[in-house]
């Protein structure tokens, strides 16, 4: 436990370093700051979760989030199919993970409507953005627009999933979902359309985010578990 505590302390160090630093430096050179907050929340993952539990999906999606995460600091503009690439597989993974932990999930009727009429403004703001980076990608825009697809779809799931069943796991994954959602628009104008360092910092903090959240949606199972065992 005392080990747990000292990572979670860790984690709230390295993740405030990181965005004092980034008020500072190029983005360019937080390159080597950039993997200590995922390498912690892995630890912690590693520590708090049952040996016979631990997901290689998650695990393999958090060295996705560093590799892409370095090209994304070296520049978007010069790695667009490789970043595009990378992400892609790392939301096919986060959706999987959504299905596993809500298969055995007791479903709930949903109002689709309401998910249309939330999803609609989400859509409209995410094609203007494409809209105006499409001039800076075009020899990689087909990379690009299936990542930017499988983001969206990421995030429909995640609404779709906690409106069925607004269970504590669903509502991490959909916070998760959310900081991914405007992370993703702020890389966007950041790096192809306005490079502003508030831009980067706001990136950062949706990073440390979506990776906080993302331990607790994956940690939910086993916490409630033990939460019924001590009662």
């Amino acid at each position: 436990m005392k080990y747990l505590t000292l990572l979670y302390s860790v984690y709230y160090l390295v993740a405030i370093s990181l965005l004092v630093t980034a008020f500072f430096v190029e983005k360019s050179a937080l390159v080597y700051m950039y993997p200590l907050p995922v390498l912690t929340i892995l630890g912690i993952y590693l520590l708090e979760e049952k040996k016979n539990e631990l997901s290689f999906l998650y695990i393999l999606s958090l060295v996705i989030v560093i590799v892409g995460g370095i090209f994304l600091l070296l520049g978007l503009r010069e790695y667009v199919s490789e970043v595009s690439i990378l992400f892609s597989f790392f939301y096919i993974f986060l959706m999987r993970l959504m299905y596993l932990k809500n298969r055995k999930k007791q479903k709930e009727k949903i109002l689709y409507y309401r998910l249309v009429l939330i999803m609609l403004p989400i859509l409209y703001i995410y094609d203007r953005v494409m809209r105006l980076i499409s001039p800076e990608i075009k020899t990689d825009i087909i990379y690009f627009s299936v990542l930017i697809i499988l983001a969206l779809l990421y995030i429909i799931l995640s609404l779709y999933y906690y409106m069925r069943n607004k269970s504590q796991v669903n509502l991490w994954m959909l916070i998760m979902s959310c900081n991914l959602g405007l992370m993703n628009l702020v890389i966007m104008l950041n790096e192809l359309y306005v490079a502003e360092r508030i831009l980067t910092i706001t990136a950062l903090f949706c990073y440390c985010m979506m990776l906080y959240f993302s331990l607790k949606f994956m940690l939910e199972d086993f916490e409630n578990a033990l939460h019924n065992t001590v009662d």
